[in-house]
């Protein structure tokens, strides 16, 4: 793991914090791969600091403040690694929503976190027709708009190509970096509150072997803890990770050596 981290009870912003790193490792190791995609395409790491800072301009012209909760309802893809990194960048907190909610879990999850704009696909967003909408009043869809739903405002995709890069904000090891819900086995779910260090702790006591030269396969959602894990355990190592929409078993060596992926986590 990073030589910045002495293993005291709290990292250093400069370990575990999307802003610091991805400066970092633009810095010293600009033209590395951070970001492999399911169709072959990739980011270096000064190519993904580019459309982390372009895409954080975007959110903050839409309103988005440090602290604040923003919904994510999108699939594994490079629009969710990219607006996952802005909101981070800007301080406020990734809230990702798993893909099978609708009615009144979504519901649930939607009052809970209490964001005011979600960045969905336009098939997903339709399913917000029918549920109360909470402190909801903004959507930009990856897709078609759908139709007029009564007081939401709906974005194109587009609107998230800022005019201008946006500077990260100042974010501590223990501020917020996303909120995780849990499956809900016994009841609604749970809005599992994750800090910068809290993430970095867990991966650090989970794959403390990896190095800068491995690359994790992240066959899991990016609304799962062990998703997310996969791309920040890149980021806090200067590696790189790969990406797919979903683990398949006849895939999964086809795809090992596609990417060249050194690690993953099956379930």
């Amino acid at each position: 793991m990073s030589d910045i981290w002495t293993g005291s009870a709290i990292p250093v912003a400069e370990a575990c914090v999307t802003g610091p790193l991805l400066e970092r490792y633009a810095r010293e190791t600009p033209n590395k791969i951070f970001a492999l995609f399911e169709d072959g395409s990739s980011w270096t790491y000064a190519e993904t600091l580019a459309i982390v800072q372009k895409m954080a301009g975007g959110l903050r012209s839409l309103g988005v403040a440090q602290g604040d909760y923003v919904n994510v309802w999108l699939p594994n893809g490079r629009e969710t690694v990219a607006v996952w990194l802005a909101i981070n960048w800007l301080g406020a907190i990734y809230v990702p929503i798993n893909l099978a909610y609708r009615g009144n879990i979504l519901e649930h999850v939607v009052a809970n976190g209490r964001a005011r704009l979600m960045i969905a696909q336009s098939d997903l967003a339709e399913r917000l027709r029918t549920i109360d909408h909470a402190c909801l009043t903004d959507v930009v869809t990856l897709g078609d708009a759908p139709e007029a739903m009564g007081d939401i405002h709906f974005h194109p995709w587009e609107s998230l190509d800022g005019p201008n890069v946006a500077v990260p904000a100042k974010v501590m090891p223990w501020d917020v970096q996303m909120v995780i819900y849990t499956s809900g086995t016994t009841g609604p779910s749970k809005g599992v509150l994750v800090t910068y260090c809290h993430s970095y702790t867990s991966v650090s006591a989970a794959f403390g072997y990896i190095g800068p030269d491995d690359r994790y396969l992240v066959a899991l959602p990016l609304f799962h803890i062990s998703g997310t894990g996969g791309v920040l355990l890149a980021l806090y190592n200067g590696a790189s990770f790969a990406l797919i929409s979903q683990f398949s078993t006849s895939n999964f060596w086809r795809v090992v050596r596609e990417t060249r992926a050194t690690c993953l986590v099956l379930l």
